[in-house]
């Protein structure tokens, strides 16, 4: 379950991403408006840190339990 929600997180990045590179390209992705850039920034931080809490969960807790 940990593994699709986080597969999940993964997919809308990949879109946030392809998003940035394309208003990139297209040259819309400027340092006044910045906005599109700083949420994807912020997503990617937080699936990072939600999958490395969803490894030390799955590591970690049937060690706790014995």
């Amino acid at each position: 379950m940990l593994l699709g929600y986080q597969a999940f997180h993964v997919a809308v990045l990949m879109l946030m991403g392809s998003y940035v590179i394309a208003r990139s390209w297209t040259r819309k992705l400027h340092h006044a408006v910045r906005a599109t850039l700083d949420n994807t920034a912020l997503m990617w931080h937080c699936v990072t840190t939600q999958g490395l809490i969803d490894a030390l969960t799955v590591q970690l807790v049937p060690v706790a339990l014995g």
